[in-house]
C-alpha cells in the first residue's frame, strides 16, 4: 500500500483542526448528545473496580446529615426579609450548627464544607443575635467553605451577611436540555470559582486559570468543567443487581455529636484530619448520571475527580485521538469503505448516513475500551458529527471498472 503525501497532509490538517474543535466543544457549559448511561452501566458492572488505583478511603472524609435537625423561621412574602409574613419554613437548626462548629473549632479538621443555604431570605428576624453569632463563628474558623446561593436562573443571591462573601464559592450543578440527570460542575461560574476547585487549590497549591479559548490547572491544559466520577456512592443508589449500597455512612448532626457530653468530648478527635461536609443528605437531592444523589456528595466527588485529574487533558490521549482522526480521514480519502455500500456510494445523503453509522459504531467501541480499561472518557459528539458531515464531500477514490464481458 502506497501512502499518498497529499492525502496525508490534508488528513493531518483536518485532524489538528478537529482536535481543537473537540476541545472547545467539550468546554460547552451544557453538554450535547452524549450517552452517559454507558458510563453508569460500566461503573455498575465493574462495581468500582476502575477506581482501584484511585481508591478513596472513607477515613478521609466525614458526612454529617442535618436532615433531622430543623427549626422553623418566618416565611416572608416574595422572600423579602421584613416583608409580610405568610407562614413558616424549616431550616437547619442554627443553634445546633453553632454548637457543632464550636466543637469543630477545637479539632484539626482538614476542610469544612457547609453545604447549606445561607441566603439573606432565610434570616431569622426573631433571632438576629443567633445569625450574627453564626456568621462571627464561621469567619473565625480556618478552611471553611460555604456555597453562594443561586436563583432558578443561576444568578447569585445575597448572603445572610456580606462578610460571608470571603468564604463563599460556587456550587452550581449543570444539567442539559436533553439529559436532566447530568451533573458536570463548571470550575468557575460567573467569575466565581467552585467549592471543589478552591479546596483542590488549597490542598495542592495548584491554581486554576481560565481564559476565553482555554483553561489551565497549573501548567496543564484542562477543561472548564469536571464530570464527577462516583467515588463516594449514595446509600440510596441501587447497584447493577438492584441492591442498595450501604457503605456510605452519614452521621447525624445532633444525635452523633451534641446529645451527650461523652459525644461532645470525643467530637474533636473524630473530626481530626477529615474533609467534613455538612448538608441535608435526605432532602437536598440532584439527578446525576448514576441516579438520585445528595448534592453534597456531588461536591465531594467533584473534589476527588479534580484530585485524580479527570478534567486535565492527557497528551497521550491527544496523540491517540490525532492518529485516530488521521486514519479515519485518510481512509475516507483513499476510498476505504468501513461499511460496504457500493451501490449507493455516490449518493451524498446515503454516503452521509453510511459514514455516520460506521464512524459511530467504531468510535463507540473505542470509547468503551478506553473507559473500561483506562478510565478515560471519550466525548464522541463533535468528532462523529464533523466526520459524518464532511465525508460526502471528500473525493473518494474511484473504484476500478471491471472489464465488460
Amino acid at each position: 500500500m502506497k501512502i499518498k503525501g497529499t492525502h496525508l497532509i490534508i488528513s493531518s490538517i483536518i485532524s489538528l483542526f478537529l482536535l481543537v474543535v473537540s476541545y472547545w466543544g467539550n468546554n460547552i457549559r451544557r453538554p450535547l448528545l452524549e450517552n452517559y448511561d454507558l458510563i453508569r452501566l460500566i461503573e455498575l458492572i465493574t462495581d468500582g473496580s476502575l477506581n482501584k488505583h484511585n481508591k478513596v478511603e472513607p477515613s478521609n472524609y466525614l458526612l454529617i446529615n442535618t436532615a433531622f435537625d430543623k427549626s422553623s423561621i418566618d416565611k416572608h412574602e416574595n422572600d423579602e426579609p421584613g416583608g409580610r409574613i405568610i407562614g413558616k419554613q424549616f431550616i437547619t437548626d442554627r443553634r445546633k450548627l453553632i454548637d457543632f462548629l464550636e466543637l469543630a473549632k477545637q479539632s484539626d479538621y482538614r476542610y469544612l464544607i457547609i453545604d447549606l443555604d445561607f441566603s439573606k431570605e432565610l434570616m431569622d428576624g426573631n433571632n438576629d443575635s443567633i445569625d450574627n453569632k453564626l456568621v462571627d463563628l464561621l469567619l473565625s474558623m480556618k478552611k471553611v467553605f460555604i456555597p453562594l446561593p443561586v436563583d432558578e436562573d443561576g444568578n447569585y443571591k445575597q448572603l445572610l451577611d456580606d462578610r460571608l462573601n470571603d468564604i463563599a464559592y460556587s456550587a452550581v450543578l449543570l444539567g442539559t436540555w436533553r439529559i436532566k440527570s447530568l451533573t458536570p460542575l463548571p470550575l468557575q461560574h460567573n467569575g466565581v470559582k467552585s467549592i471543589p476547585l478552591r479546596v483542590f487549590e488549597d490542598s495542592t497549591k495548584v491554581l486554576y486559570q481560565e481564559h476565553p479559548l482555554y483553561s489551565k490547572l497549573g501548567r496543564k491544559l484542562c477543561y472548564k468543567k469536571v464530570f464527577a466520577f462516583n467515588y463516594v456512592k449514595d446509600k440510596a443508589v441501587r447497584d447493577f443487581n438492584g441492591y442498595q449500597h450501604q457503605s456510605t455512612l452519614y452521621t447525624m448532626l445532633g444525635a452523633d455529636y451534641l446529645q451527650a457530653n461523652a459525644l461532645k468530648a470525643t467530637a474533636p478527635k473524630r473530626l481530626s484530619k477529615k474533609i467534613i461536609i455538612i448538608g441535608d443528605y435526605e432532602n437536598d437531592k440532584v439527578l446525576s448520571y448514576y441516579g438520585t444523589i445528595a448534592g453534597s456528595l456531588v461536591i465531594l466527588n467533584e473534589f476527588f475527580s479534580l484530585m485524580n485529574e479527570w478534567n486535565v487533558v492527557k497528551w497521550g490521549f491527544v496523540v491517540f485521538c490525532f492518529f485516530l482522526f488521521l486514519f479515519t480521514f485518510y481512509a475516507m480519502m483513499e476510498g476505504w469503505s468501513l461499511i460496504k455500500m457500493t451501490k449507493i456510494k455516490n449518493h451524498k445523503l446515503a454516503s452521509l448516513l453510511s459514514s455516520f453509522l460506521s464512524v459511530t459504531i467504531i468510535y463507540n467501541i473505542i470509547k468503551v475500551i478506553l473507559f473500561y480499561c483506562f478510565h478515560i472518557y471519550f466525548c464522541l459528539f463533535f468528532p462523529v458529527l464533523f466526520i459524518s458531515l464532511l465525508s460526502p464531500f471528500i473525493s473518494l477514490k474511484d473504484e476500478k471498472k471491471q472489464p465488460n464481458l
